[in-house]
């Protein structure tokens, strides 16, 4: 990998599977050290796909999850990958959401500094993935959803709408949640 590894454990689901039995070191892909590191693992050479990648900061506000919404469906259609669009579009606003409810860390409520959130799409070829990244360092945790609760089910849905997701904890603090489709 070029340049400094910022990357920390990486935690990857597949599909539907339980937490417990899924956590595992998953291969870097393509897109792991553009996400972590700003660059690609290694020189292309002729004949190597492009690889597409860009991310925008979002405000802590209620707003946030729909403006992601805008961008990715935007995005997608100027990259040609519009048959992604609604399946991306659940995902990312889970992603957000989640960021904005959990990835706060209580220091920065204790001095007003609100909060940003990342949003990171990268694509090469057929595939995509769609990254948020938080300052926490708290790690997701899929759960069974309650019936009797109006929350706990973003990270089934994103596990139903993706072929993969995971965590990736970064240097000095944080996290990318992060979501792939093929």
């Amino acid at each position: 990998m070029a340049g400094h590894s910022a990357q920390g454990p990486i935690r990857s689901l597949r599909g539907g599977d339980s937490a417990a039995a899924a956590v595992s070191h998953c291969p870097l892909g393509w897109w792991h050290s553009v996400l972590c590191n700003g660059v690609r693992q290694a020189e292309p050479s002729i004949g190597d796909p492009l690889c597409s990648s860009l991310s925008w900061s979002l405000a802590a506000e209620a707003s946030a999850p729909g403006i992601a919404r805008e961008i990715a469906s935007g995005v997608l259609r100027e990259w040609g990958m519009g048959g992604f669009s609604g399946d991306v579009q659940v995902v990312v606003s889970e992603l957000v959401t989640n960021a904005l409810r959990h990835g706060t860390p209580p220091e920065s409520i204790a001095c007003g500094c609100g909060n940003v959130v990342r949003m990171s799409m990268l694509h090469r070829e057929g595939e995509l993935v769609c990254a948020v990244h938080d300052q926490s360092d708290q790690l997701p945790m899929l759960r069974e959803p309650d019936s009797m609760l109006e929350n706990g089910r973003g990270l089934q849905l994103v596990a139903c709408f993706t072929a993969e997701w995971g965590v990736t904890q970064v240097k000095p603090r944080g996290k990318y949640v992060w979501a792939r489709f093929d």
